[in-house]
């Protein structure tokens, strides 16, 4: 196996995206305290990032960065796991018609039309339990705000048509996760995480690095652990952790590499949609190396069974006497007791694998066969 700084000399030489050196750092400053009246590129790249600066207030630079792609990696070796994005409405361009594409891009449609906003826009629409659409207030300058999280990307057919059509809109994405998962936490998992960031994983040339955060239960780890890298504050923040505890199995290895990009003060490319792997490996440098991931069709099966797992067991646990002796007041009759406990619905948190689980009719299918 190649060593950090091995892999880094071969991104190097790749053309790749190489972590900033500190007298880059202070000439960066420098560019960002001069006054400017255009964009301008400047070679001082962050690790996994390039740097521009653009005219701000009284014409002062501000440092805008870019995330860069590692092209040697693999495309696959990640998937979207949430988007948010604004576009601008006009009079060619209307809320229906940003529905209409919606529906057809992303297979999710309005179901809720609410007469209070979010984060300063005045109204807002849900997408079932895949999203949201908000617009409305002067402030926000006719922009309408669109977030799809985890259960909404996981609907979308042909994340380059989504890329193609944002383009082609001049919609700009606000936030984007990209997710690499690990079913047997051979590779990754928290120790190889937290070893990464202690050695060279997440060292610039100058020998800095983002802040680390621990999170969850350190001491027995039954529900979970994180390890985070880097902050929301600066718009690039990795999570990796114990995804199959936090869903709800004690016993699972499932570990997830998970890098959330925010639009501070940083331009995200459509193209990340439609190469997240090569975005997610050039973000540092101990990711260089990441292979291709399950396909999410497979991920969202594993999330399905360990969900419904989980469900069972607390319903077992919290109500299994009860449905007992209601069993024994029918006669052991099954439909007769469940026509007196169900009602309609689903569970909130499982209405988006209620289709997977109902098609496979209560099978539990290894996520991990090919």
């Amino acid at each position: 196996m190649r060593t950090i700084h091995e892999q880094q000399k071969d991104r190097a030489n790749a053309g790749g995206p190489q972590p900033v050196a500190g007298e880059d750092r202070t000439a960066a400053a420098a560019v960002a305290s001069r006054g400017v009246t255009r964009e301008q590129t400047t070679e001082f790249p962050d690790t996994g990032e390039h740097v521009t600066t653009r005219p701000g207030l009284n014409s002062k630079a501000v440092l805008i960065q870019i995330p860069q792609a590692l092209r040697e990696a693999s495309p696959e070796a990640a998937h979207i796991d949430w988007l948010a994005f604004s576009i601008k409405l006009r009079d060619c361009y209307t809320l229906d018609a940003l529905y209409a594409d919606l529906q057809r891009l992303c297979s999710v449609r309005v179901t809720a039309d609410l007469d209070y906003g979010w984060n300063g826009y005045t109204r807002r629409a849900m997408l079932g339990e895949y999203g949201m659409v908000a617009w409305g207030g002067e402030a926000q300058k006719d922009t309408a705000y669109v977030s799809l999280n985890a259960h909404g990307c996981a609907l979308v057919p042909d994340w380059q048509a989504v890329a193609t059509w944002g383009e082609e809109l001049g919609a700009s994405i606000r936030r984007v996760d990209l997710a690499h998962d690990d079913f047997t936490g051979a590779v990754w998992n928290i120790e190889a995480l937290r070893e990464a960031y202690l050695g060279d994983g997440f060292t610039g040339r100058d020998g800095r690095k983002p802040m680390s955060m621990l999170i969850g239960d350190w001491d027995n780890g039954h529900a979970g652990r994180t390890y985070q890298v880097g902050s929301r504050k600066s718009g690039k923040l990795l999570r990796g952790y114990e995804k199959g505890k936090q869903l709800g199995d004690p016993d699972s290895p499932w570990f997830r590499l998970e890098l959330e990009l925010l639009a501070k003060n940083r331009v995200i490319p459509w193209a990340c949609l439609t190469i997240p792997g090569q975005y997610l490996a050039g973000a540092y440098p101990c990711l260089s190396g990441l292979s291709a991931c399950p396909l999410k069709v497979r991920i969202m099966n594993k999330a399905a069974g360990i969900e419904y797992d989980a469900m069972l067991a607390h319903i077992r646990r919290q109500y299994g006497q009860a449905i007992n002796l209601v069993m024994n007041v029918e006669g052991m009759d099954g439909n007769r007791a469940i026509s007196k406990l169900a009602r309609q619905g689903f569970p909130r948190r499982m209405i988006p694998y209620a289709s997977l689980l109902i098609a496979r009719g209560g099978t539990h299918e290894d996520a991990d066969a090919n």
